[in-house]
Order: C-alpha cells, then structure tokens, then sequence
C-alpha cells in the first residue's frame, strides 16, 4: 500500500496538472515563504575550530552571562540578617524558650 498526501497522490507523483513534483515533502509552507537550498553545501560540515587561540573553556565561557549584582551589597545584608536570625534563634533555645515564635 502506497502513502498519499492530501490529494491522493503518492509521494513523487507529480503536480496534479502534470508538472514536476515539489522538491520539498511536507506541510505546505505560509504564504509568501519559500523553500531555498542555498545552504544545503554546508548545513551539515562541523563547526569550525579557532586557528589563532584555543576555545573557551564552558566554565568561563558561562560566567560571561551570570546576572550582575543589581543591588551592591545585597548578599551581604542578607548575610548579616541571617547571622543575627541565627544568634536570635540560638539565644531563644539557651534561655530554655521552646515554643519561640509560635
């Protein structure tokens, strides 16, 4: 059993007027779009490599894009307001208080 397209026809058929079939098999393409092969040469060679320095390493290359501190000095107030949540936390439990809090 031979797969057909929407029109019945199957795959390399032809156009139903007669003329050639489409070089592209698929869903038709938007209107105003057009299949090109213009880089059909070189879609698939491999990446090239730098001649003159050796690539980045991932490491360095992802710090390149690390959020940047927007508000100086914000962790190291969440720093202190932790340490003193922490002395506070330790304080309550030496004077004996178990239901701190609550």
């Amino acid at each position: 059993m031979n797969p057909t397209d929407a029109t019945g026809r199957t795959p390399g058929e032809g156009r139903a007027d007669g003329g050639p079939a489409p070089l592209v098999t698929g869903p038709p393409m938007p209107a105003g779009l057009h299949a090109t092969h213009r880089y059909d040469d070189i879609i698939d060679l491999p990446h090239p490599e730098p001649r003159r320095r050796p690539r980045m390493p991932i490491a360095n290359r992802a710090a390149q894009f690390m959020p940047f501190a927007a508000l100086a000095g914000y962790d190291d107030v969440l720093r202190r307001t932790a340490g003193e949540h922490a002395e506070a936390v330790a304080a309550a439990e030496s004077a004996g208080d178990a239901d701190w809090g609550a």
